[in-house]
């Protein structure tokens, strides 16, 4: 459920706004184009509007990149967004040439070297324990990358083939990478960590000539030698099309591997050594603005990766945004970014260079020898913008690390976080005395792999608040979050998107063209892993694969984790990022990680989930943890987010970059078998899941599952057991005063999902209860549309009433709106209800009025799990199982449903059940 904040706390503010790249740019746009845009918002508009091609021109126009030729037109505005529509046809660029140059002033074909100049610090390369330090100019890069490309060109590389490099974050990385786009050929990075299986999964696809392949590597003090992975590898691509040689890169001269020199398998001087002789001028293939030029990969966590192709000058295009425009960096800034090459997050710890800046590049552990070591880095270099991920915050705060008492840190203006949802209370500890310093801007951002940038990001223009969230919609996207549950009526139809209102959770998606779409996937020549990937989810929209809602009052964009990973709970949907928050927030001295999966095995009616802990070192597992764990998320989420049950785990399955995966362990719970991928960093790990298909079994076995408690007709209901440890009264009390606090705030716009943290009458104090059902009364009845928008929610999700199992097509077709339903239809139907309301209701001048309110909501929208507030003895318990599975056959019709209304107002057994309880 979104929670609602009454008043945000500001936590950061710009403190000269007008200073920034970003405002220069809005006078520069408002003196070009007439118009009159003043803030973040007002510029956003423009990008998306009608005129948004003149938007992506005025980025082009307005920022020293290089190409040649003219364009007809920006895109095809009316082009489908699932045709991929080019952008700026008849120009043409160079990657290389606009990261080593920029172009003159009123001349867009003629490179300069201003702010690139031949003696300014281009790139600094420093390993884990600071012992090798290499830096380079940009006059110096510039000569390397030329002996790099030169060597290439006289080994036959050409515009269109493909390099790969093996290598960690080092300047000859970069400098293979430049090389290649130089000549107009496409590169691809990976870790030497990755195993030679998800080396070869990448590889064979794309069928590079040439694979550059660092010899060894150090990660957390240890020397890894290469030698046996490199000959896998070369024998993995003994048949692949156009292959030549791997060439072996020495990382370490004190420390050489030894290798057998053949035809396929050389070093890196001998392969340079053709062009040492020759002319250091670098020449560029100039390609059409769409040309591919980089391939990175998904994360293939069930499967082959795909192979997704990034063009040059959509890369240029949304980088001269992103960095310039949204994270102001110039020529005098200075980027530390902790990655390896295997992550999408590699290009951005090298694009700086794009608009003059200097780059630190860091291999090996970020906590050798010290855990301070990286970020003392930061100081050091006077870094100006840094990037890490949550986990890392989360590191330096359980060490006790205070960032903001280390020397040098006052240059850092903004860090940037990705990898993960970040909690709030990260968020929190960062601007608290214990984090950084005030005066960084701390920029959540969200896009990655899919689409070479960003689609939420930072500004520096307005405020961040204590909310969370991402701070913003990126410029030029026309970002929206659509309806989850919404379904095609034909398996073989896509299904057409509706967005959601302000504070309800669902799909990421984006409806218009960005210059950033990738123009294709490699080794998909029909396009149809293309289209199932990015167009399958909605028709002709951009769907992300992100489950996340608008912060209404900030404008924030809450992030609840991948829509693949969503939690859905008898119809309840939620994020797995939910419930690490509460683990985050109030577990972090215990518990080290956790996984959060949904589990429907065939056979289910519904789902159920599964929470696996991993404890820190000498930490216990036991049932009190339970108990803590499950009252944690009531009070915080709801008793619905409570998982099924909960598990100790030794270890959480994650990619090379550190990401959890869920998807595996998902399918495994489920009853499938999965194929352990190569681009997993503990493979091992999953088979520990396989036990749980049977979870009930491994439960019973290690004495988690509670007895059952049996009612007063003599069926069982996990509901009646007072001692439990979701009705004791400290949580109950905390859960309705959260819950209150967020109905208070909401506005008659804002959908409220649910009346949760419903408990037995009887342990509330009377005056307690009548304060916070007044209090929800007001907010949810003051209109008709209250109502009627929550039960539209509800009736869509499928329910247990009386401990049975619903069908979601019950009312589903008959209650919600739709594209069959008409807008007076939905009309009528907003009036029957309301009128149907009024007859049971009246003035709702009384408590007992006010509490059959709560009953017919919670009856209607949530069923007995958000409906039992009454209490559940006797006989009312009785006739209420034994009717209401009868009612909810009769809701059938529009009509029928004033019928289950006025039943239930009519029902001398539904009056006794409050009259008994008041």
């Amino acid at each position: 459920m979104a929670e609602v904040i009454e008043k945000p706390r500001i936590l950061w503010r710009p403190s000269q706004p007008e200073q920034t790249f970003m405002w220069k740019f809005i006078q520069q746009v408002n003196q070009k184009r007439g118009l009159q845009i003043k803030t973040y918002e007002n510029l956003r508009h423009y990008s998306i509007g009608s005129q948004r091609d003149h938007f992506w021109e005025d980025v082009l126009t307005l920022h020293p990149m290089i190409y040649e030729g003219k364009y007809s037109r920006v895109v095809d505005l009316d082009a489908r967004v699932d045709s991929v529509p080019e952008w700026f046809q008849g120009i043409r660029m160079n990657y290389a040439e606009n990261m080593l140059y920029t172009a003159s002033p009123g001349s867009p074909s003629q490179r300069t070297k201003q702010g690139k100049e031949d003696d300014k610090i281009a790139t600094i390369e420093v390993s884990e324990s600071s012992t090798s330090i290499r830096k380079f100019t940009y006059g110096q890069l510039r000569t390397r990358i030329a002996l790099f490309s030169n060597a290439m060109r006289d080994h036959g590389v050409k515009a269109g083939d493909r390099i790969a490099a093996i290598m960690g974050n080092s300047i000859d990385t970069l400098c293979v990478c430049l090389a290649a786009t130089t000549l107009g050929a496409l590169h691809s990075t990976s870790s030497t960590d990755l195993g030679s299986k998800g080396i070869l999964e990448r590889l064979r696809q794309i069928e590079p000539i040439f694979v550059f392949f660092d010899d060894s590597y150090v990660y957390n003090g240890k020397l890894f030698k290469l030698e046996d992975k490199m000959k896998e590898v070369l024998q993995g691509l003994s048949n692949s099309k156009g292959f030549q040689a791997l060439i072996s890169v020495n990382r370490d001269p004190k420390h050489p591997v030894n290798i057998s020199k053949t035809t396929k398998l050389q070093t890196l001087e001998s392969f340079l050594q053709s062009s040492n002789d020759k002319s250091t001028e670098l020449v560029f293939t100039r390609m059409p603005f769409s040309a591919g030029f980089l391939i990175v990969y998904s994360s293939g966590t069930t499967g082959a990766p795909k192979c997704i192709v990034h063009s040059i000058g959509g890369v240029i295009l949304s980088g001269w945004k992103e960095l310039h425009l949204h994270r102001n960096l110039g020529p005098s800034s200075r980027v530390q970014q902790f990655t390896n090459t295997s992550w999408i997050m590699y290009l951005a710890s090298i694009i700086g260079l794009l608009v003059g800046a200097s780059t630190l590049m860091y291999d090996g552990s970020p906590f050798y020898p010290q855990v301070d070591s990286f970020i003392k880095l930061t100081g050091e270099y006077q870094v100006t913008h840094l990037g890490v991920s949550p986990r890392y915050f989360s590191t330096l705060q359980s060490n006790g690390i205070v960032p903001r008492n280390i020397a040098g840190l006052d240059a850092l203006q903004v860090c940037t976080s990705t990898g993960m949802v970040l909690p709030t209370s990260l968020l929190k500890w960062f601007y608290s005395a214990k984090g950084f310093p005030s005066h960084t801007q701390l920029v959540n951002i969200s896009g990655g792999t899919d689409i070479a940038g960003t689609f939420l990001d930072g500004n520096p223009l307005d405020a961040i608040y204590d909310v969370g969230g991402l701070q913003c919609i990126v410029l030029g996207c026309d970002v929206h979050v659509f309806d989850s549950a919404i379904t095609a009526e034909d398996s073989n139809e896509t299904p057409i998107g509706r967005e959601v209102s302000h504070g309800s959770p669902g799909d990421l998606v984006c409806i218009k063209s960005f210059p950033n779409m990738p123009p294709y996937l490699y080794a998909d020549p029909d396009g149809s892993k293309y289209k199932k990937a990015y167009f399958s989810r909605f028709d002709n929209v951009w769907t992300q694969g992100d489950f996340l809602y608008l912060e209404p009052h900030t404008k924030a964009m809450i992030m609840l984790g991948r829509a693949d990973g969503v939690l859905n709970p008898s119809g309840i949907r939620f994020g797995s990022a939910e419930i690490y928050t509460v683990l985050e927030s109030y577990f972090k001295s215990e518990i080290e990680d956790s996984i959060c999966v949904g589990q429907r095995r065939k056979g289910d009616q519904d789902e159920n989930v599964l929470l696996f802990v991993k404890m820190h070192p000498g930490k216990h597992f036991d049932k009190n943890l339970i108990n803590q764990i499950r009252a944690a998320i009531v009070a915080d989420l709801s008793k619905r987010h409570v998982p099924k049950f909960i598990f100790e785990t030794k270890e959480i399955p994650t990619t090379i970059n550190l990401k959890k995966v869920e998807l595996p362990i998902k399918r495994i719970v489920s009853g499938e078998k999965v194929q352990p991928s190569g681009t997993l960093a503990n493979p091992h790990s999953l088979e520990f899941y396989y036990q749980f298909v049977e979870s009930e079994k491994v439960a019973a076995q290690q004495g988690l599952i509670e007895p059952k408690r049996t009612n007063a007709n003599g069926t069982s209901s996990p509901y009646n057991d007072p001692s439990s440890a979701l009705r004791k009264h400290s949580y109950v009390k905390s859960s309705i005063e959260c819950n209150v606090s967020s109905l208070s705030a909401a506005s008659t716009e804002m959908p409220i999902y649910e009346i949760h943290h419903g408990i037995s009458l009887k342990e509330y104090e009377q005056d307690q209860l009548a304060e916070a059902i007044t209090k929800i009364h007001t907010t949810l009845f003051t209109t008709p549309s209250n109502f009627v928008h929550c039960v539209f929610h509800h009736v869509t999700n499928p329910t247990y009433m009386a401990g049975k199992k619903r069908s979601s097509n019950i009312i589903k077709a008959n209650i919600r709106t739709g594209p069959t339903r008409t807008e007076e239809q939905y009309q009528a139907l907003c009036k029957s209800l309301h009128e149907a309301w009024t007859r049971i209701v009246g003035d709702a001048s009384s408590e007992e009025k006010r509490l059959r309110a709560i009953f017919v909501l919670g009856t209607i929208t949530s069923g007995w799990e958000s409906g039992f507030m009454i209490p559940q003895a006797g006989k009312d318990v009785q006739w209420l199982e034994e009717n209401l599975p009868e009612m909810q056959k009769m809701a059938k019709t529009d009509s029928d449903i004033n019928e289950m209304l006025h039943e239930l107002q009519n029902r001398d057994e539904f009056r006794s059940v409050f009259t008994n309880s008041v």
